[in-house]
């Protein structure tokens, strides 16, 4: 079993994390009348994975808190210089998935002009502008793309790093769990616990920054591998079955915060550093990004009849697997080369100068 928690171990658990999203999109609302079970997965049990397969959203949530803090410690906290450079890179890393999510459709059917501009140009522009700003949510804007109300979740995850790590830093773990427990039950609304809102995603956040603050990967090492591995096991099942009765209700530190925590542990102590699995996990999640950006073209636009048509679920969740990860891959591919063109052509003027 891994002792040192490495990028190449949260780039493997999005890979996880991407696959539970795509499970959880593909089947939390199935069709009562279509029978797509295999074995003992029959439709009853493959739902209750798919609601469970939520905790995707709190294992990102987790992984950026976990990355965002040791990045902020590694910059010496400085807040001034750190924040508005993640900030920004945080922004401008979707830009391009983005506006491809926007230029296709818009030649096949005219999607963007007509979702952006149907009305008065100026707001359509100030909506345009604000989808490109992560703002959408934060603006209750209407979504061009329904999964990215996550783009201005992370924008706020990004703002709350240096909140929470000044909080686990000078009041401790206690008191800073205490805080985000009451804290987002005031300012929320009545909103709190929602699966699209990002306070409801703080607690894993926090526990990120814990995690990472602590150093607790390393020093959860201390235990005999193949009890640990038992134990972590029968949580991660007590931890499905207590998810299924909490979800949806006011308890979502738990299952929103807590679960999903001990899914990760079990994940990095015992999946992540298997031979060949986590190759495969570690590419998938390498293109985690554009999968989560653009999924929802393969699985509710273009290829929506095609999927729903197959008879069981391992074939659906495979070609949606495999179809979204082609497209990630080509969009990451061409975004590469095109930086690269812009950088030779770059450096060529300048030469020629």
């Amino acid at each position: 079993m891994k002792k040192e928690f490495k990028v190449s171990d949260s780039t493997a658990i999005k890979g996880v994390a991407i696959l539970l999203l795509l499970f959880h999109h593909l089947f939390f609302k199935m069709e009562a009348n279509k029978d797509i079970g295999v074995a003992f997965l029959t439709n009853e049990r493959i739902l209750r994975i798919a609601i469970f397969s939520k905790i995707c959203v709190s294992i990102f949530a987790f992984i950026t808190g976990y990355g965002l803090t040791k990045s902020f410690m590694k910059s010496q906290e400085n807040v001034e210089n750190w924040l508005p450079q993640r900030v920004k890179r945080n922004i401008t890393s979707c830009w391009y998935a983005v506006a491809l999510s926007m230029i296709i459709p818009e030649i096949i059917e005219h999607k963007a002009s007509r979702f952006y501009f149907d009305g008065e140009f100026t707001h359509g522009l100030i909506r345009l502008c604000s989808t490109y700003l992560c703002l959408d949510r934060v603006l209750h804007h209407r979504l061009y793309n329904g999964s990215w109300w996550y783009l201005s979740a992370l924008l706020i995850f990004t703002l709350m790093i240096p909140v929470f790590y000044f909080l686990v830093k000078k009041l401790g773990v206690s008191t800073s769990i205490l805080i985000v427990v009451i804290a987002p039950r005031i300012i929320s609304n009545g909103d709190g616990g929602k699966a699209t809102n990002a306070i409801s995603f703080f607690m894993p956040l926090l526990f990120g920054v814990i995690f990472a603050y602590y150093d607790l990967f390393v020093k959860l090492n201390n235990y005999n591998q193949i009890v640990e591995a038992i134990i972590l096991a029968i949580l991660v099942v007590v931890s499905y079955k207590l998810y299924l009765q909490l979800v949806d209700s006011n308890y979502w530190e738990i299952y929103w915060g807590i679960i999903p925590t001990v899914v990760i542990v079990f994940l990095y102590r015992c999946i992540v550093w298997i031979p060949i699995l986590t190759n495969v996990l570690q590419f998938i999640g390498k293109h985690s990004l554009s999968i989560f950006l653009t999924h929802a073209y393969i699985r509710a636009d273009y290829m929506h009849d095609y999927i729903y048509a197959r008879d069981n679920f391992i074939e659906m969740f495979v070609i949606t697997l495999l179809a979204s990860l082609l497209l990630a891959f080509l969009v990451d591919k061409s975004n590469e080369l095109l930086k690269k063109g812009i950088k030779a052509l770059s450096t060529s003027v300048k030469k020629s100068k």
